[in-house]
């Protein structure tokens, strides 16, 4: 398994790193930093694992032999708190521009640039890779298995599923839009579920992980390039934490859309209380003294069209 991470994208090689897998043919997986270095119908692209990964691609990380890691610091939303858990039955080889990296797992460290790693591999690809096809029929049959969207897991309740949404929505995104996300809903179902073309770019802050993000990224993308489409997945809680730049936005004319994703306010900080805390938690109405606006009110306060998506 190949695993692609930022680091291949600041070392300009996100060219490169396709045409290896054209080369190589062996099953990839993304980390949400390189979500978009391959676009989804790639069929060397086997999905997105982690922590809030797919399950599919867990299943395929945690059965190869050996785990070819490019760019990628491997961090714990990725690999978990037990890294001797992680891939256990594989070699893991490491390729990264710090050094530093290397002494953070038990790992076989390649300290190197991403763009010259790959380029030596592309170039000796002619001797060394041959994939196994029955690999990759198990690959292929773990993805056929844990689609996207599972109707038995994703359901409506009686409210759109937002790993649904995220799914079709994918298929109105223009072929060069620039998807940024706020945290919560946005980012969980957002990088789950979404489905990236080649032009596509997408991006969060997923340091931190503070809510307020999207709004100003959004703003920044749509500043750097003011002839693509930008769309901000954001949610009920985190638009509060910046709504003022809407002003910004509406004043300057730049081309973003916003999907708020009303779910009852802050829903991953009540799903850890509830994990922590036996259901004890902070709830959003007029008992706790927390609430939210009626963004139906709000948006066109700002000058936004606003519209509610309430069934299918």
């Amino acid at each position: 398994v190949i695993i692609g991470g930022n680091g291949i994208r600041l070392s300009g090689a996100k060219k490169q790193f396709n045409r290896l897998l054209d080369y190589a043919k062996i099953p990839t997986l993304l980390t949400w930093s390189g979500i978009d270095l391959l676009d989804s119908e790639n069929p060397n692209f086997f999905g997105r694992f982690g922590l809030y990964g797919q399950r599919a691609a867990n299943f395929i990380v945690q059965n190869a032999d050996l785990v070819l890691v490019l760019g990628s610091r491997l961090a714990l939303p990725q690999v978990g708190y037990d890294f001797n858990q992680f891939a256990r039955g594989a070699k893991i080889i490491v390729v990264d521009i710090d050094e530093l990296e290397g002494t953070k797992y038990p790992v076989d460290f390649v300290w190197g640039d991403c763009k010259e790693v790959i380029e030596s591999l592309i170039q000796s690809s002619h001797m060394m890779w041959g994939y196994k096809k029955e690999w990759v029929n198990k690959c292929i049959e773990l993805k056929e298995r844990y689609p996207l969207v599972d109707e038995t897991i994703h359901k409506d309740n009686g409210y759109l599923n937002s790993y649904k949404f995220i799914t079709k929505m994918s298929d109105y995104l223009k072929d060069d839009h620039i998807v940024v996300t706020d945290m919560g809903t946005a980012l969980l179902s957002g990088h789950q579920n979404i489905k990236l073309k080649p032009n596509q770019t997408m991006f969060t802050s997923q340091g931190l992980g503070e809510m307020g993000y999207g709004l100003p990224a959004a703003l920044g993308a749509a500043l750097a390039c003011p002839n693509k489409p930008v769309l901000c997945m954001n949610c009920d809680g985190g638009m509060m934490m910046n709504i003022q730049e809407l002003h910004t936005i509406i004043e300057n004319d730049l081309p973003i859309k916003i999907i708020i994703f009303n779910n009852d306010g802050y829903l991953m900080i009540k799903h850890t209380q509830k994990m922590l805390f036996k259901g004890d938690y902070v709830s959003v109405n007029k008992k706790t003294g927390i609430g939210l606006p009626n963004y139906n009110k709000v948006m066109p306060a700002f000058g936004y069209k606003y519209y509610d998506i309430k069934s299918w």
